[in-house]
C-alpha cells in the first residue's frame, strides 16, 4: 500500500511546486515526516504528512549520501550531495552503533556539493567495529527548513576471511586467513569458542605486524567435532578491537581437500572408477547450476584431493555431443587396460538420438553406440549390458559392447486380461549360478489401477512378479511371490540382493518390499496396519524359500548383505517410521536365510533419520561393522553424521557431521568405504543435498577412518566391489568386479611427525645370476615424508597434494638402453637406517 500512497503525495506535490526537481520534492517528503520511533533502517524517515509538505515555502535543501567508497580499507571517502537553492551550509556526523546516543562531528562546509566527496579518508580505525551511521544536515538560508539523511555503513578493519580451504570446514592443522585494516597496533590475536555460552579461548597470538594474508596456522585435533565462532582480536594501546565472529566447522576425520559443492540439487548415487592409476569419484549433476536450480547434464570427476573436471560434452574426435540427462550409471572394465568406462545410458524413450555409449573420464567415446533403446542404468554381465525402460510396458534392452542389439532383445512384458504393469526397481539385476552361468531378473507388479491419476498408482488386484532371463533373452521363470485382491495398496519401497545366504553353494535372491493400505490410511493416517514391510527368499529358479521378516508400522528404506560376527551372511535392512511409530524411530534390523534375528534395534534419537547402508570392517577387529548415515528430521540446523554398529547392533561410534545450513540431507544416498588416495587406509565417501537460505547444493565430504583397507573387508554396497550394479554380492559380473588399484609405490609415515631422509630410485640390470650389469640413477636427493602420510613415487607426490619430485611419469627407459629384465630400485635412508625394496618387470 506504500507506493500509491507516495506517488499520490508525489503528484500533489509536483502539481503546487512544478519547478521542483525530483530530489526537491524527496526532501520536502522526507523532512517532513512523523517520526514513529525507530530508526532510519526501521521506520525510514517516518510517516509521510502531505498537509505540512505542501505548506513548505521555497525550495527546500538537498542532503544526500550517496556512496561509501573503499569501507575495508580503514580510509573511507563520502560522497554525495549538499546543495540547493537556499543552501547556506553542511555539517557532517557519524553516531557510533545502531541506536547512536551521540552524533560526533566529522567536518562542516559552506561549500555545496554535487556528487562529490563530502569528506575524504575517514580513517574508520577510530571505530569499533560492527554497524555506524553517517549523518549529513544540509542547512537552508532561513535557518529553519534544514534536510537531513542517514545511512548505517559497516567498519570492517578486522575480518577473518576463511579458517582452512574448503568452505570453513577443518581438521587438524588450517591457516587462518584474514586482514588488519589498521594503520597502527600493537597485537592481535584469534579466538574460539563453541558456543555464546562459553568463554572465549586463544588459539593464535601474535606481536608481529601482519605482512600477509595469513594469520596464524593452528591445530584442532584436540577440539570435537563441532560448530565453532572465531574471531579476530586487535590490541591497540588502551583499546581491544573486535572484528565480527566466523563460524567454522571442526571436522576430525575430514580428508584435505574436502568438501566440495556443485551448485543445485544431487541427482542420484556417485560412483567409483579407476582411469588406470587411480580411484576417481564420479558425480552425476547439472551442467550449468544457479542457487537451487540446475539445467543440462554434466558429470563431476573427482580426485582424491578434491580436485575435479566436468564433463558436459561427449567427443567422437570429429563431432561433440551433449552429456544426455543422467541419474545413476554404471562402469565397465576394460579388464586389459585395467581401466574404467562410463556407462552412458538413454533415459529417455523418446529420445533414440541422444549420445550413449562408453565414454572414458575426459568424455571421449571409446564406444559409440546409436541404436534404438532406453532405459535406466546399465547392468554389465561380462561385455554387455542390461537395461530396464517402461513405455506402455516394461521392456528389458540387451546389447553389446558395441551397442548392438543382443538376439532376442528388447525384450516386451506385457499385462494380462487388460491389466497394468509396474516397475517395482528401475533397473534390472544379476544372478549366477555355481557352474557360472548367469542371467538376469526383474521385479514388477501387475494391477488394475483403483485411481486414476496418481503416479506411483493406487493399485487394486496387484500382484508382484519376478522374472528369470538367460543372457540369450529366454525366459527361464516367471514366478509371483505377492498377491493382494482385497485392498487398495501402494508401493512404498522395494530393494533387492542375490546371495549365497545359506552357504548351499547356490544363490538366493531376496526382496523385502514396503506397502501402504490405502484404505485404512484414508481412514486413520495413525493406523498402524496401514503400513507393512515384508521379506522373501526366493531360490534362483523364483520359488519362495522363506518369509523370514515382516513388520507393521515401518516401511523399508535400504537394504545391505554382510557378514556379521564372522558367521554366515545376514540380511541387514533400515525401515523408516511412519505417522504411528514416530517416536520409536528409525529402525534398523539384521536376520539370517531362516529368519533368526540378529538384533531388533531403534535409532537412540528418534529425530535421527537412516538414509543410506554400508557394510564392511572399519576399525580392523576381523569383524563388519554396520555404517549408517543419519540426518535430522527436520531441517533446523541440527548435524547429519554417521553411526556405526557391531555385528550386535550394538553403537559402537559416532561421527558427527555439522552443518552450516538448515540441513545436510544424504536424501537415501548410500556411503562409500574406500581408500580413496591410495595411502592404505579407508575413507567414507558421502554426497549430501545442502540446503541453506540461498538454495540447494550438493556436497561431497570424505572422511579418514584412519583404519587400514583392505578389499576383502568390504561388504557393501555391492558397487563397491560391483560398480556395473548387478546387485549381486558374490558375483563376479564376468570377472569385472574392480579388486585392487595398480599396486601403489609409496613411502609411508606412521609418525606423527615429518620424516626427512635421502631417496634413490634406481633402473637396474642383472645378469643370470643375480649380479647388476647395468643400472641407471633416476633420482637421489633429501626428501622430506609428512606425518601420517606418503609419498605416491609414481607420480611424486606427497599425501598433501605436494609435488616432491617428478615421478616415473615421463621417465623413458627405452632411452637408457635397457631392454630385458629390469628392476626398480628403490631407498630411504633416515639416520642412517636405510628402507629399500625393488619390482621387476621386463621391457621386450
Amino acid at each position: 500500500m506504500a507506493t500509491p500512497i507516495v506517488t499520490g503525495a508525489v503528484a500533489l506535490l509536483k502539481q503546487k511546486y512544478p519547478d521542483w526537481s525530483p530530489d526537491e520534492i524527496k526532501m520536502a517528503l522526507r523532512n517532513t515526516a512523523v517520526n514513529i520511533g525507530g530508526n532510519v533502517n526501521v521506520q525510514g524517515y517516518g510517516r509521510i504528512d502531505i498537509l505540512e509538505a505542501v505548506r513548505l515555502e521555497g525550495k527546500p535543501v538537498v542532503a544526500e549520501i550517496s556512496e561509501i567508497i573503499n569501507k575495508e580499507s580503514g580510509l573511507i571517502d563520502i560522497i554525495g550531495t549538499a546543495s540547493g537553492d537556499n543552501f547556506e551550509s553542511y555539517s557532517l556526523y557519524y553516531g557510533e552503533e545502531e541506536n547512536p546516543a551521540s552524533e560526533v562531528l566529522i567536518t562542516s562546509s559552506t561549500n555545496p556539493i554535487t556528487e562529490g566527496v563530502l569528506f575524504s579518508d575517514f580513517d574508520t580505525s577510530l571505530l569499533t567495529g560492527g554497524i555506524h551511521y553517517l549523518i549529513l544536515i544540509v542547512y537552508h538560508s532561513n535557518d529553519e527548513d534544514s534536510s537531513r539523511d542517514e545511512i548505517p555503513f559497516l567498519v570492517d578493519n578486522l575480518k577473518i576471511e576463511s579458517v582452512g580451504n574448503n568452505f570453513n570446514y577443518i581438521s587438524n592443522q588450517a591457516e587462518v586467513k584474514g586482514r588488519i585494516s589498521l594503520s597502527t597496533y600493537d597485537s592481535y590475536k584469534v579466538e574460539y569458542r563453541a558456543d555464546p555460552s562459553t568463554e572465549w579461548q586463544e588459539i593464535c597470538y601474535s606481536e608481529s605486524p601482519l605482512a600477509s594474508s595469513i594469520l596464524c596456522t593452528i591445530d584442532v585435533s584436540t577440539l570435537d567435532n563441532g560448530v565453532y565462532d572465531f574471531r579476530l582480536l586487535v590490541n591497540q594501546g588502551a583499546n581491544q578491537i573486535l572484528g565480527e565472529p566466523l563460524e567454522v566447522i571442526v571436522i576430525n576425520e575430514l580428508l584435505e581437500g574436502w568438501p566440495q559443492e556443485i551448485g543445485g540439487f544431487p541427482r542420484d548415487e556417485m560412483n567409483l572408477g579407476n582411469d588406470g592409476s587411480y580411484k576417481k569419484i564420479l558425480v552425476p549433476f547439472g551442467a550449468t547450476c544457479g542457487s537451487g536450480y540446475c539445467k543440462g547434464n554434466a558429470i563431476h570427476v573427482f580426485d582424491y584431493n578434491g580436485s575435479s573436471i566436468v564433463l558436459k560434452e561427449l567427443s567422437d574426435g570429429i563431432n561433440s555431443n551433449k552429456l544426455p540427462y543422467l541419474k545413476r550409471f554404471s562402469m565397465y572394465r576394460d579388464i586389459e587396460e585395467n581401466k574404467d568406462y562410463i556407462v552412458i545410458p538413454n533415459l529417455n524413450p523418446f529420445l533414440n538420438n541422444n549420445p550413449k555409449g562408453l565414454v572414458d573420464f575426459s568424455g571421449n567415446y571409446y564406444k559409440k553406440w546409436s541404436g534404438e533403446y532406453s532405459g535406466g542404468s546399465f547392468v554389465v554381465i561380462d561385455d554387455n549390458f542390461f537395461s530396464m525402460g517402461l513405455r506402455d510396458n516394461i521392456a528389458i534392452y540387451g546389447i553389446d559392447k558395441e551397442g548392438n542389439n543382443l538376439p532376442n532383445f528388447p525384450i516386451e512384458i506385457i499385462p494380462e486380461n487388460g491389466k497394468e504393469i509396474y516397475p517395482l526397481s528401475d533397473s534390472v539385476f544379476m544372478i549366477e549360478k555355481n557352474d557360472g552361468s548367469k542371467f538376469i531378473g526383474v521385479v514388477y507388479a501387475i494391477y488394475e489401477n483403483a485411481r486414476e491419476g496418481w503416479w506411483p498408482p493406487f493399485m487394486k488386484n496387484v500382484s508382484y512378479h519376478l522374472n528369470i532371463y538367460s543372457i540369450d533373452g529366454s525366459l527361464i521363470t516367471k514366478k509371483k511371490f505377492f498377491e493382494d485382491n482385497l485392498r487398495e495398496i501402494g508401493n512404498l519401497g522395494l530393494e533387492f540382493a542375490v546371495a549365497d545366504l545359506n552357504g548351499d553353494d547356490n544363490q538366493e535372491i531376496v526382496i523385502v518390499t514396503g506397502i501402504r493400505d490405502w484404505n485404512v490410511y484414508d481412514e486413520d493416517v495413525y493406523n498402524i496396519n496401514a503400513y507393512q514391510t515384508n521379506s522373501y527368499i526366493l531360490d534362483i529358479n523364483g520359488n519362495i524359500l522363506s518369509e523370514p521378516y515382516s513388520i507393521k508400522g515401518f516401511l523399508i528404506t535400504k537394504l545391505a548383505i554382510g557378514r556379521l560376527n564372522n558367521e554366515n551372511l545376514s540380511i541387514i535392512i533400515s525401515l523408516s517410521d511412519t505417522f504411528p511409530t514416530t517416536y520409536q524411530g528409525n529402525k534398523l534390523v539384521a536376520f539370517d536365510y531362516s529368519g533368526n534375528l540378529k538384533f531388533d534395534v531403534n535409532v537412540q534419537d528418534y529425530n535421527e533419520l537412516i538414509n543410506g547402508l554400508a557394510i564392511g570392517d572399519i576399525d580392523s577387529d576381523g569383524q563388519s561393522e554396520i555404517i549408517i548415515n543419519y540426518r535430522p528430521r527436520f531441517y533446523d540446523g541440527e548435524p547429519s553424521g554417521f553411526m556405526i554398529y557391531n555385528g550386535n547392533g550394538v553403537i559402537e561410534n559416532k561421527i558427527i557431521i555439522p552443518t552450516q545450513g538448515e540441513a545436510d540431507d544424504y536424501y537415501g544416498l548410500n556411503p562409500i568405504i574406500t581408500d580413496l588416495n591410495g595411502d592404505g587406509k579407508l575413507e567414507i565417501i558421502q554426497q549430501s543435498w545442502f540446503i541453506d537460505e540461498k538454495g540447494d547444493k550438493a556436497r561431497i565430504y570424505v572422511l579418514n577412518l584412519e583404519q587400514s583397507d583392505a578389499d576383502s573387508k568390504l561388504d557393501w554396497p555391492q558397487f563397491q566391489h560391483d560398480p556395473q550394479h548387478t546387485g549381486c554380492y558374490d558375483c563376479d559380473g564376468g570377472n569385472r568386479t574392480p579388486g585392487p588399484m595398480r599396486p601403489q609405490s609409496k613411502i609411508v609415515n606412521n609418525e606423527d611427525f615429518d620424516v626427512t631422509g635421502r631417496m634413490v630410485l634406481w633402473l637396474r640390470m642383472r645378469d643370470g645370476g643375480g649380479v647388476i650389469i647395468n643400472s641407471t640413477e633416476v633420482f637421489d636427493e633429501e626428501i622430506t615424508v609428512p606425518a601420517n602420510g606418503l609419498i605416491k613415487l609414481d607420480v611424486g607426490r606427497d599425501s598433501l597434494g605436494n609435488q616432491v619430485f617428478d615421478g616415473w611419469n615421463n621417465v623413458d627407459v627405452v632411452s637408457f638402453g635397457l631392454l630385458g629384465p629390469i628392476e626398480v630400485y628403490v631407498s630411504f635412508e633416515v639416520d642412517g637406517e636405510l628402507f629399500e625394496d625393488s619390482w621387476e618387470f621386463e621391457i621386450v
